[in-house]
């Protein structure tokens, strides 16, 4: 599969290209295909770009992930947002050519592709077959392909903004991008999210917190019997209805928990229920997010909501803790520590299908604790 999309890849780049219209706004293309959450931290550096390629003189056109897209084109930077089915890119051939049809249609001048952990089929694909005549993009890491990837990849590049040695937050590593296109001042300040959709009528005036026991994998989630012993605990003394949420896939996960929680805990079952523009909202109205390290940490971060995450060590220092002086809320991040911290999760214990042992030594009694200093300043 990879071989046949790099030599059709490599058709799609000589396809004809339409030249600009005259007086037509330069059109600067940005490609972000990573997930929900690398999104939510970016956003502050996207409002860096719209100043960067302000309205009045480019047309700024996002290529990114269908999963957050319907959320992208609500937020004001943007002047064309174009989903991306990354699963079908990169199984279905006419899905894949069609794309690049269309982006050579764009007729963008710049591209830039701003993730550090770069994708050799996906967005390095992307800078591939554009057609534009600027291609900027991050040095980058290994952390998603292979040097030899690299190594032909970062031919397809007009310019590589060179990156930091060792581990930075996203929200500075982000900041270092903006920075190298010759924005020399930006530094990186808390993601804020626009957020249209209303609340679902059960829980408008309601007092509820936000639980999303889901992380995509096993490993990385913190096990369901402390979540539903902390719910307990939770309505025992707030008398707070608990509201559980998780992304489509997600829902048996939910089913689980709520199975858990003792009868006498209120709990509202939201799991695959809502888009991501309403998840947004729910976690925008509530009291308090817990959850794993996952994008309803970023979200909550972004709409000014309190939060609880529970991390293991795979990528600890990478999304969490914020390293930002802010007047927002940061998300309160409880670890527990082990030697092997940023094995990228590639977990050196036998973990299949339990928490890795760096989130499994998290306790109820820490979050308890956590959770207790948050409420009760609310």
């Amino acid at each position: 599969m990879l071989a046949r999309n790099f030599l059709l890849d490599g058709l799609a780049s000589v396809l004809p290209r339409p030249s600009a219209a005259p007086g037509e706004k330069q059109a600067v293309m940005v490609v972000r295909l990573d997930v929900i959450g690398d999104f939510v931290l970016w956003l502050d550096a996207a409002a860096a770009l719209r100043q960067r390629y302000p309205a009045e003189r480019y047309r700024l056109v996002l290529v990114g992930n269908a999963l957050w897209t319907d959320l992208a084109a609500q937020q004001p930077f943007f002047d064309q947002v174009v989903p991306v089915n990354l699963g079908r890119l990169l199984r279905d051939p006419g899905y894949r050519f069609e794309l690049w049809r269309r982006l050579r249609a764009l007729r963008c001048e710049v591209a830039l592709n701003p993730t550090f952990s770069r994708h050799f089929p996906c967005d390095d694909a992307v800078m591939r077959v554009c057609g534009a005549r600027e291609r900027i993009g991050f040095a980058g890491d290994f952390a998603n392909q292979r040097p030899w990837e690299m190594a032909i990849s970062n031919r397809w590049y007009t310019r590589l903004i060179p990156a930091a040695q060792g581990q930075l937050m996203e929200l500075e590593r982000n900041a270092e991008f903006v920075r190298g296109l010759g924005v020399a001042s930006f530094r990186p300040g808390l993601p804020e999210l626009v957020v249209a959709e209303e609340l679902p009528a059960a829980l408008a005036g309601e007092r509820y917190y936000v639980v999303v026991p889901g992380a995509g994998k096993a490993l990385r989630q913190w096990p369901l019997e402390r979540y539903a012993a902390l719910m307990e605990r939770i309505w025992d003394t707030y008398r707070i209805k608990a509201v559980i949420c998780g992304a489509p896939g997600e829902e048996a996960l939910g089913r689980r928990l709520r199975e858990l929680v003792p009868e006498p805990v209120q709990a509202v079952y939201l799991t695959g229920a809502t888009t991501l523009a309403g998840f947004a909202a729910v976690i925008k109205g509530s009291e308090l997010v817990l959850a794993n390290e996952s994008s309803a940490i970023h979200l909550a971060a972004a709409v000014g909501t309190r939060s609880v995450c529970l991390t293991g060590g795979g990528h600890y220092g990478r999304f969490v803790p914020y390293c930002l002086e802010s007047s927002g809320p940061l998300p309160v991040v409880l670890e527990h520590r082990m030697a092997c911290f940023n094995c990228n999760w590639d977990c050196i214990y036998p973990c299949r299908d339990a928490a890795a042992p760096c989130l499994a030594g998290i306790t109820v009694d820490e979050v308890w604790g956590a959770v207790r200093n948050l409420l009760d300043r609310s």
